[in-house]
């Protein structure tokens, strides 16, 4: 994602990050003995995750959108932030009882806000691409919180909190990074030297007002990604 201005908080839904999460929130609840609501919550993410890639590459394979509405990209981080944070967050707050896992999700949909307009002021992303990311990651927390989510146990959400950390700190988050790079690397044997569309948003100094720029470039996907 190539923005204008630099917006740190951007970089809580970056992919690298959230997806390790995807898995330890998975691997809390199976430890909990919850395990049909870990198949539910990766089944779920895994369906609104393949939407929201398929809306991206349908714009940067075939140059698919809408002008009128200024959809292009659909925005990655605001769909992994509005799916994921909210059940990470409610899922802390079961150790404390029912109120902190309301105060959890109050602010998980504080920070899920608070990027979506960081996306937006930053110009990573329109506000119709960043409404169409939240649009397919708040149906996929709500599934996996309509039903109230049980008291887990402490000593599990501690271990969490420390494979947490080890992602933060590196690990785990490098070899997201390094997978991505390496499936990049080898998207010519997919996709070959063909033609793929970005866009780019920037504002005009003149009369203030935001242009989209739409490029086509003949290349292989891991050269448009540097």
């Amino acid at each position: 994602m190539h923005g204008v201005g630099a917006v740190p908080i951007v970089h809580a839904g970056e992919s690298s990050w959230i997806l390790p999460l995807v898995g330890c929130i998975a691997i809390c609840l199976a430890c909990c003995g919850h395990w049909k609501r870990a198949v539910l919550w990766l089944v779920t993410f895994g369906i609104g995750f393949c939407l929201m890639l398929a809306g991206k590459l349908a714009f940067e394979l075939a140059g698919w959108s809408l002008p009128g509405l200024r959809l292009y990209s659909i925005s990655g981080h605001a769909m992994l932030t509005s799916a994921v944070y909210p059940v990470l967050f409610v899922m802390a707050g079961t150790v404390a009882g029912p109120r902190a896992a309301r105060f959890g999700l109050v602010a998980a949909l504080v920070l899920v806000v608070v990027v979506a307009l960081a996306l937006v002021i930053g110009r990573y992303h329109t506000i119709s691409e960043t409404l169409a990311g939240a649009a397919i990651g708040l149906p996929v927390a709500w599934v996996n919180l309509r039903q109230p989510m049980v008291r887990l146990d402490s000593r599990v959400l501690a271990a969490l909190a420390v494979g947490l950390v080890l992602v933060l700190v590196g690990g785990v988050r490098h070899a997201f990074v390094d997978l991505k790079k390496s499936a990049l690397a080898h998207s010519t044997d997919v996709f070959g030297d063909r033609t793929f569309y970005s866009r780019r948003i920037q504002q005009d100094p003149l009369t203030g007002k935001t242009v989209i720029t739409i490029n086509r470039a003949s290349a292989s996907l891991d050269a448009l990604s540097r």
